[in-house]
């Protein structure tokens, strides 16, 4: 049952970070803090990265895990949403997103590795 929790959250959780990258446009002229856009990046890919470590595991049980398999993809994850942006017109490529991005998929994948022994 946790399994299909975990991997339901997984897939929702996949497709608001999709809508949010891509879709969404923001009516707000800016944030009210300078950075904050980039700390909801760390969130919003530390909760996918640590949601999919967690379904992994429950499904992999006895296998030693290589936390690469799930970090890799959300690297390439990662850079794709983001070089997607450059071609659309209300949105921009950002390095610093793209960084965030990484850090909050290597952080939930490590997290959720450690929270689930």
């Amino acid at each position: 049952k946790k399994f299909y929790f975990y991997s339901s959250l997984s897939v929702l959780w996949f497709l608001l970070i999709v809508y949010l990258m891509i879709f969404y446009r923001s009516k707000a002229a800016g944030l009210p803090y300078q950075h904050l856009d980039k700390f909801i990046h760390f969130i919003l890919f530390f909760t996918q990265s640590y949601l999919v470590t967690k379904t992994y595991l429950l499904r992999v049980k006895n296998v030693t895990f290589s936390i690469l398999k799930v970090i890799i993809p959300f690297i390439i994850f990662s850079v794709l949403i983001e070089v997607v942006q450059i071609y659309i017109p209300y949105r921009s490529f950002d390095l610093f997103d793209l960084l965030m991005n990484i850090f909050g998929s290597v952080a939930g994948s490590i997290i959720g590795y450690f929270l689930s022994k």
